[in-house]
């Protein structure tokens, strides 16, 4: 499998594995993936193999500080290092841009993902009350210095 920058005619590919990653109303649809990959500062990496896309990492850059938008890792090809790579390829890239904090948004309740970024160097720094819908928070975690 190899690693690559996403491109803007990734779009829809990358909106059908965040609807298999994701639930419904936290998922992100073709036309709001096409804007984040077509926004000023923005980039990403999808891990493919001959049959397509397997997982990809999106994130933004503005000055010295990093967003991680959205990290998804096909159900099927989970556990096997494919989400530590991406990660790695984002921050080496956000690193060459001069970004040194680095956030991200994860709801409370995704233990896994949790474990993962803690495992990557964040920490909670805010409880978003809400922050999906109601009753639905969100941890913020920042990786700093990145």
């Amino acid at each position: 499998m190899r690693c690559r920058p996403v491109r803007a005619r990734d779009a829809e590919r990358l909106a059908l594995l965040d609807a298999r990653c994701f639930s419904a109303d936290t998922a992100y649809s073709r036309d709001v993936m096409d804007a984040i990959l077509r926004h000023p500062g923005s980039l990403g990496f999808a891990i493919e193999d001959s049959t397509g896309i397997r997982a990809f990492v999106l994130g933004a850059s503005s000055g010295k500080t990093g967003e991680i938008i959205t990290i998804d890792v096909s159900p099927g090809h989970r556990r096997r290092g494919l989400g530590t790579r991406l990660m790695a390829a984002l921050q080496n890239r956000l690193r060459s841009r001069g970004v040194e904090d680095l956030y991200l948004q994860c709801s409370v309740e995704n233990r896994r993902a949790l474990c993962f970024y803690w495992k990557q160097g964040f920490r909670v720094v805010q409880r978003l009350p809400d922050y999906y819908k109601p009753g639905s928070d969100a941890f913020l975690l920042l990786k700093s210095p990145l």
